[in-house]
């Protein structure tokens, strides 16, 4: 018996390279101190918004790709906001998280990055 030697790409669902670290931070969204918003990555091409709104001002949420387009849209004055996003419908390239309130405005940017390899497989 002859054993072949397929060698055939493997895409991976998808990779998800983020400019934000792995590991939640405290940032204050500008000229607001009373807001604190932070993002983390999870492992399952996700992220989880959170933010604190003590004094419960109106605040936008939104998610927005590299050509401005709106993907998703709210708006809440929630005393705490803890929202996760499942990206894995995404398709590669570059998206922001906004949080935006009367006098500040809170961006992290993120991209998603589709990742091949190469494997050899004996049948």
């Amino acid at each position: 018996m002859k054993n072949i030697i397929q060698v055939s790409r493997l895409a991976v669902a998808a990779t998800l390279l983020a400019t934000v670290p792995s590991f939640a931070t405290d940032v204050p969204l500008k000229d607001d101190a009373s807001v604190e918003a932070r993002i983390v990555q999870g492992e399952d091409l996700s992220f989880k918004l959170m933010f604190s709104n003590p004094e419960r001002q109106m605040l936008d949420v939104a998610i927005r790709d590299e050509n401005g387009q709106l993907l998703f849209s709210t708006r809440t004055n929630q005393e705490k906001y803890n929202q996760k996003f499942d990206c894995s419908k995404l398709a590669d390239g570059k998206y922001t998280f906004l949080v935006k309130g009367k006098n500040y405005t809170y961006t992290e940017g993120f991209n998603i990055q589709t990742k091949t390899t190469r494997v050899a497989v004996a049948e």
